[in-house]
């Protein structure tokens, strides 16, 4: 028996905010001879090696121990209240959109993540932040959306300082070095998967 039920709504579990950011192209090339997942994650020092798998057939993804460095106001409050170390699980779907989680000791926080080819060059990187609601009234009122924009805040610096770096960077394979397996995979991957859907239309 099918009964429909009028008071039934949508269960939001989740508060939402969005992080925009435009990455552009700069002169020049970096010649430096580092890991890019090391330029990428200056302010995070790499613990062992990453774990790459593949869960679905367009999906490619990555999770990695990061101890939490840097001296910025940021980094030492990320220290004082999630604490100093962070797993990041990263799952990219088709090379556009991503969805990531970064597990603290105390905290965790989602977020999906889109880039959008612009012109000249340029990507609009649009990061939505997930912040799980609280069980309670008040703190859905009050603590929440405190929590909430201090994740984005926090997340938008993060991110702003990715992107500062890896401006102007042109991946070339014949220039990768040993500890850019990951990244060399993950192009391959991606490349893969492209070539094959331009065969199946």
């Amino acid at each position: 028996v099918t009964q429909q039920l009028t008071h039934m709504r949508p269960v939001l579990l989740f508060h939402v905010a969005v992080v925009v950011l435009v990455v552009g192209p700069r002169t020049g090339e970096a010649h430096r001879p580092l890991p890019l997942l090391e330029i990428m994650h200056h302010d995070r020092t790499l613990l062992g090696e990453p774990i790459v798998d593949s869960p679905y057939p367009f999906a490619w993804r990555l999770q990695a121990d990061f101890q939490v460095g840097g001296n910025s106001i940021y980094d030492h409050l990320t220290r004082l209240v999630s604490g100093p170390k962070v797993t990041m699980t990263v799952t990219n779907w088709y090379g556009n959109l991503v969805l990531v989680s970064a597990r603290f000791r105390r905290t965790t926080s989602y977020g999906i993540v889109s880039f959008i080819p612009l012109a000249n060059g340029q990507t609009l990187i649009r990061d939505i932040v997930l912040v799980p609601r609280s069980r309670t009234m008040v703190g859905r009122r009050i603590v929440d959306p405190i929590d909430l924009w201090l994740r984005k805040r926090f997340i938008r610096e993060f991110v702003r300082s990715d992107v500062e770096p890896s401006q102007g960077i042109r991946f070339n394979p014949q220039r990768a070095i040993e500890a850019d397996k990951v990244l060399v995979d993950y192009f391959n991957w991606l490349h893969t998967i492209h070539s094959k859907s331009k065969e199946t239309l």
